[in-house]
């Protein structure tokens, strides 16, 4: 599932297997990557209001992601 993020300008994509891919909307360039969780994802939403993403497993759990900026 791809979703993207507008505001941040950045791609989700998020396989059936839980593993998160971001990438970069101008580039493609993959930014990071992590396994969200060890059962099977179902459906994804970008949240509006974090720029995050929504993601509902198998098991019923949902799991919020979003980032987190640092400014020195």
């Amino acid at each position: 599932m791809v979703q993207m993020s507008v505001t941040n300008g950045l791609l989700y994509v998020v396989t059936k297997y839980a593993h998160l891919y971001l990438c970069d909307v101008e580039t493609a360039t993959c930014l990071c990557s992590i396994t969200l969780s060890s059962h099977i994802i179902f459906t994804t939403a970008v949240n509006t209001l974090t720029g995050g993403l929504m993601c509902v497993n198998t098991a019923g759990q949902v799991v919020f992601t979003s980032l987190s900026y640092v400014f020195n």
